[in-house]
């Protein structure tokens, strides 16, 4: 499995986890951990931490609560910034600003649920258009994985029970033997992508869409 283009502020993601021995469960286990080494850095790294201006109104703003989603656990510190760029391998310095997003923060975050995980990367402040924003997101996302994933099908909108927002897409990549689902919200204030995989295979579109819903609720918050 080929390794992503690491943009300025994110590290290079360590090397695949190599397979334990022991015949085929083994194998598929070692590929799955080196999957989401790589999905976890990529999307860990989704937000620039920079310094630009942002307006004064915000109405919400993304958080990183220990638990979101019911069982999904906060792995580690998350990381802030105020930039609101995304890491891409276009221009210099390889970030670049969502339309007409004026930033106030971001954050990214990993959390887990037994094998299931989980990433959060998002950023608030004031969003023109929602909607375009979603969908030059994903198209950023795309980008993104090209190196190690393949998309399957075209980005699905959703509107899951509690989801307040004015879009929400969701699309599965495969990367090796694992099957991520990636899904973006965006609405007035806040714009956000979550990752998910589940070693059980168990997780459709459908429930990652109501899985990136209840974590909005959880990490959205009043200003």
């Amino acid at each position: 499995m080929s390794q992503p283009h690491a943009g300025p502020g994110m590290p290079p993601p360590p090397p695949p986890a190599q397979p334990p021995g022991g015949g085929g469960k083994g194998k598929t286990i070692g590929l799955v951990v080196g999957a989401l080494v790589v999905v976890g850095a990529l999307v860990g790294g989704l937000f620039a931490t920079g310094v630009v201006g942002g307006g004064d109104d915000t109405s919400y703003k993304l958080t990183a609560p220990k638990t979101v989603a019911g069982d999904y656990t906060l792995k580690e510190k998350p990381k802030k910034g105020k930039s609101g760029e995304v890491f891409t391998k276009d221009g210099p310095g390889g970030g670049k600003k969502i339309p007409g997003l004026k930033a106030d923060g971001d954050l990214t975050a990993q959390y887990r649920a037994g094998t299931k995980q989980l990433q959060l990367g998002g950023a608030y402040g004031e969003l023109d258009d929602p909607k375009a924003g979603v969908d030059w997101l994903v198209q950023q996302m795309q980008k993104e994985f090209a190196p190690i994933g393949k998309p399957t099908g075209k980005p699905k909108a959703y509107s899951p029970s509690g989801f307040d927002g004015d879009s929400l897409k969701c699309q599965e990549f495969k990367v090796d033997t694992l099957s991520m689902k990636i899904c973006v919200w965006g609405d007035s204030s806040t714009i956000g992508a979550v990752s998910m995989a589940d070693m059980s295979g168990g997780l459709s579109l459908d429930k990652a869409a109501q899985l990136a819903a209840d974590v909005r609720s959880d990490a959205r918050v009043k200003v």
